[in-house]
């Protein structure tokens, strides 16, 4: 019998309406299609607030970049440091008035108060947008307020087929009145997969599905999620989403200290770990090995023809081990197992 598949996007769960509310999806900022169309919305009210350009890092997934130019906005890379934090004074010498920055909580794992701290004494007028789609937890319990803008995407977190919320501190996004075009093909194929053990043969639809549903996202970043993702939201105890999450992390960061591999950076210890990302020499080699044991790893994030210089290091050497929720103490142990094998 083949290995447990470990890897993808997250099987629906459709007995998840027979569970009660415990949540309230409204209560977290306007709602979106997907978590481009988050910073979507966001682009467009930095637009009426006169913002001509938007600096990003230097280690980015390309569609950011995509949706920036999308809305008309000018862009420039900042530098940054080992921790993969802001470089304070590279940022210095590229903000201006009509100029906003864009930061990304890593993994889910960074601290980023003393950036934010720092960047707002360069000028209390640079408007500052986290990207926490890797950081849903610190998403929800978000209290600084030196973060002008937040936003996250909910596929990345939950069985869903879309969705991305924003918080702004001036409450000047809107949640759009038009429901997206591409939940529906997301949907069937994260049902078709959650099937799959009993509907033999079906690999090559739920993923033509997903891939047909994952082609449209770009053209739904003005409209709002599903009210599937709303249900499913509503009846997530993230208590428990997260509890398991840190208790994975916890497993891979000891197993990978005993073979001698370091994570990129180490999770705070409030921090929910969207995957635990590695550095690895043979990288592609090592991923293809995992592949052949049912293990499908991310990379964060291949280049797509950016000229970066984190990124350029990091699209060659970086894989993300994964530790979500789905996953139990022995399927991080088979992780551990097989890398210990091919490292």
């Amino acid at each position: 019998m083949p290995d447990k598949i470990i890897g993808g996007e997250m099987e629906f769960d459709y007995n998840i309406e027979t569970l009660p509310p415990v949540n309230q999806l409204n209560k977290y900022g306007s709602y979106h299609a997907s978590g481009r169309a988050a910073l979507y919305s966001i682009l467009q009210s930095l637009k009426n607030r006169d913002i001509r350009r938007v600096l990003l890092p230097d280690y980015l997934c390309s569609t950011i970049v995509t949706t920036v130019s999308t809305a008309q906005l000018k862009y420039a890379f900042y530098r940054l440091n080992e921790s993969l934090l802001p470089d304070i004074e590279d940022v210095k010498t590229k903000v201006d008035e009509n100029t906003a920055i864009l930061i990304i909580n890593y993994f889910g794992m960074q601290n980023l108060s003393d950036s934010l701290s720092a960047i707002k004494r360069l000028s209390c007028n640079i408007p500052i947008i986290v990207d926490d789609v890797q950081a849903l937890k610190s998403y929800l319990n978000s209290e600084s307020t030196d973060i002008d803008y937040s936003f996250t995407s909910l596929r990345k977190w939950l069985p869903v087929p879309d969705g991305g919320l924003v918080r702004s501190k001036r409450n000047d996004t809107e949640t759009p009145d038009g429901v997206n075009s591409f939940w529906i093909k997301k949907l069937n194929g994260l049902v078709l997969k959650s099937l799959r053990e009993n509907l033999k043969g079906m690999d090559e639809v739920y993923l033509h599905l997903l891939e047909e549903g994952e082609n449209k996202i770009d053209q739904s970043l003005s409209a709002r999620g599903s009210e599937v993702t709303n249900l499913v939201f509503d009846r997530t105890d993230f208590d428990i989403v997260f509890s398991k999450r840190k208790y994975n992390a916890s497993f891979i960061l000891s197993g990978l200290k005993d073979i001698g591999i370091k994570p990129v950076i180490s999770p705070r210890h409030d921090s929910v770990p969207f995957f635990i990302p590695i550095i690895l020499e043979n990288r592609d080699t090592i991923r293809k090995e995992l592949f052949k044991h049912n293990i499908f790893c991310p990379v964060h994030w291949p280049l797509n023809g950016l000229r970066l210089e984190r990124g350029a290091f990091m699209a060659e050497h970086e894989l993300s081990i994964i530790i979500d929720q789905r996953y139990s103490k022995d399927d991080m142990r088979r992780i551990i197992s097989v890398l210990e094998q091919i490292a």
